[in-house]
């Protein structure tokens, strides 16, 4: 969720950020194992939702879509959570130069 969140806020195009957040569910597995070994996460973790602990595409497409519907932009959706402003100006500064492939 947090790559998505700065691939958002530096304009990676939301085909791009989905592909990389299901990177992550052939992970979800070994990561879940470790969160229910752990007494201080493990019950949190039992009561998800089994939706929540995957990577799916159409998760991140609804959260991309209910972002830009509610918030107009990622930036707007940090600005929403109560992030200093400048943490916006601080990612786009850090990454001149970077290019974001649009595909």
């Amino acid at each position: 969720m947090l790559a998505a969140v700065i691939l958002g806020v530096l304009g990676a195009a939301d085909e791009d950020i989905i592909r990389d957040y299901v990177l992550t569910d052939a992970y979800m597995e070994e990561f879940i194992d470790r969160w229910n070994k752990d007494p201080t996460t493990a019950e949190v973790h039992q009561n998800l939702p089994e939706y929540q602990l995957k990577a799916a595409p159409e998760s991140m497409a609804l959260f991309l879509s209910a972002v830009k519907q509610e918030y107009g932009s990622m930036a707007g959706w940090l600005q929403a959570q109560g992030t200093d402003g400048n943490l916006v100006k601080s990612l786009e500064k850090g990454t001149a130069g970077l290019i974001i492939q649009r595909r």
